[in-house]
């Protein structure tokens, strides 16, 4: 049979995991965001840091005739807002008619809904992908194209209609099992009406398109473009085996678009892994979320078999420190800290302005590595990172887990607050202590002068008849130090001003991390 026409059959037999375990290799790095949170002065809301407390949309809403509602957002359109009432019927609400703290409310949950479902759910299993699910749609000619619910797929030969059709269950059925991800993570807004995937038969075209060499598939994450070479998922295969793993990991990334580059990769790659370990049933069309840790199981079962002699765990606490080169095993940046002035005891004598901040410029990393000596440090940090992901959710850290992603969503916003902060704090502290050091330094002179002339005034031996003596001058009394801030006597530390180790330090503030991670428990 040609192997071309081998592809229409080669869904009926799934479930198989491919032998061999190819490159990942991401171009997360050149992804470019504004600030999130940029049109904020502060969060009102912010309590907790967990967003699904702070800005959970089930309450009380008031109106500027002082009306009141009950319910919850459903969703923020450009002048009104939809709203779930407890009896299960929506209204939709002109923006204007909300009183102001309500507005400040709005403002504030459409930015924070951007990376997190506000209306999560704990617990809610995936729904089946269903037929009007991948309806839509075919165009078969040279290339074939076909859309789904929520994407778009293209091919770079003829792939007939029922196979194309199988495939998207599989994107489709990774949609759903996000859309209810234990994190409570958002789904990411697609750049045009739907996600984009290239499908490509030879590997000399799917690398020509950018995808990596040695690599099972790629998200290309700056031109959002899932690419996928049908031979590395084994469609091509004349043993008729499909693994989905890869499918369901790239499509993760592209569905959690919003966090690349701002979540730490150890979280991007373990969430993604965390996902591609679910068992997909393509009869039913879903990931059966139920069956992770038999996944996983098998996951590493096929990994002790391969390498025999074992797979190095990272330990926790250094895998959450890890910055995205050396995580992929690339050369690490050096990194220029950000510096805030230092605080010195006042001395009663002019002191001079401190330099601003430095600004961070860091160097491109460049160099590689040996492929197998890739292949087993990214099996590595994968593994890890996939375990470190499942600990922290089966542990009930999900929560944590939120508090660590905001802070790290939050980062450049809050860190540039906190030297904007910081740095006027410091220039009207040091200029409250030169004014005192000046006004200390007049009086000091004055004295002199003062002390001077009663020197040169005073009677040498025997007061002279009706001369009475002059006042001697009192010294001036050395002022008593000024109150320091708060947040220049207690300033943060250079890691927490750190972009590179910030995610760190949020780490081991939010979540409990396990000593060590072991796979022989998965045996």
């Amino acid at each position: 049979m040609n192997r071309r026409g081998t592809v229409a059959f080669l869904f009926f037999a799934l479930g198989c995991s491919l032998l061999y375990r190819p490159v990942r290799s991401h171009d997360f790095d050149k992804v470019d965001y504004r600030i999130a949170f940029s049109e904020f002065e502060n969060l009102k809301f912010l309590k907790t840091g967990d967003p699904l407390e702070d800005w959970k949309s089930d309450r009380k809403w008031t109106s500027t005739e002082g009306k009141h509602l009950e319910g919850k957002i459903l969703e923020v359109r450009e002048f009104s807002v939809a709203i779930l009432q407890n009896d299960g019927s929506s209204v939709n609400v002109p923006l204007f008619r909300f009183s102001e703290d309500d507005k400040r409310f709005i403002e504030e949950w459409r930015a924070v809904s951007e990376f997190f479902d506000l209306n999560h759910t704990p617990g809610r299993k995936p729904e089946p992908v269903n037929e009007a699910d991948i309806r839509g749609e075919f165009i078969n000619g040279p290339k074939s194209f076909h859309e789904t619910e929520h994407f778009r797929l293209e091919s770079d030969v003829p792939i007939p209609e029922s196979t194309m059709r199988h495939l998207s269950k599989v994107f489709e059925a990774t949609y759903n099992a996000i859309a209810v991800n234990p994190i409570g993570i958002a789904i990411a807004k697609p750049r045009d009406e739907r996600f984009l995937v290239r499908l490509f038969y030879h590997m000399a075209d799917y690398h020509a398109a950018g995808g990596r060499a040695e690599s099972g598939g790629t998200y290309l994450a700056k031109e959002r473009i899932i690419l996928v070479p049908l031979e590395m998922t084994g469609l091509t295969d004349e043993k008729y085996t499909f693994s989905p793993h890869i499918l369901v990991h790239e499509t993760t990334h592209a569905l959690t678009h919003q966090w690349l580059n701002r979540a730490p990769i150890w979280f991007l790659e373990g969430l993604a892994e965390y996902m591609a370990m679910v068992p997909f049933d393509a009869e039913k069309g879903i990931l059966e979320v139920g069956k992770r840790k038999q996944g996983i199981q098998k996951e590493i079962r096929h990994v002790l078999r391969d390498f025999p002699e074992g797979v190095p765990m990272i330990p926790p606490e250094k895998l959450v420190s890890l910055s995205f080169q050396r995580f992929m095993g690339e050369p690490e940046p050096e990194e220029i800290p950000i510096e805030i002035p230092p605080l010195t005891p006042p001395v009663f004598r002019p002191i001079s302005e401190f330099p601003p901040p430095a600004n961070l410029d860091l160097p491109a990393p460049d160099g590689s590595s040996d492929l197998e000596e890739v292949m087993r440090h990214q099996l590595s940090h994968y593994l890890s990172s996939l375990l470190l992901v499942n600990h922290l959710i089966e542990s009930g850290q999900q929560s944590g887990l939120r508090k660590f992603l905001f802070d790290v969503a939050a980062y450049h916003w809050d860190a540039s607050r906190y030297l904007k902060t910081h740095r006027a704090a410091y220039e009207k502290y040091s200029t409250a202590v030169n004014k005192q050091i000046t006004e200390y330094n007049e009086q000091l002179r004055q004295y002199h002068l003062d002390l001077a002339v009663y020197q040169s005034e005073k009677p040498d031996a025997i007061p002279v008849k009706g001369f009475s003596e002059p006042e001697k001058p009192e010294k001036p009394i050395i002022p008593i130090p000024l109150p320091v801030p708060e947040i220049l006597s207690h300033p943060r530390t250079p890691e927490e001003l750190s972009p590179f180790q910030f995610p760190g330090v949020a780490a081991k503030k939010h979540l409990v991390l396990p000593q060590e991670l072991r796979l022989d428990k998965w045996r």
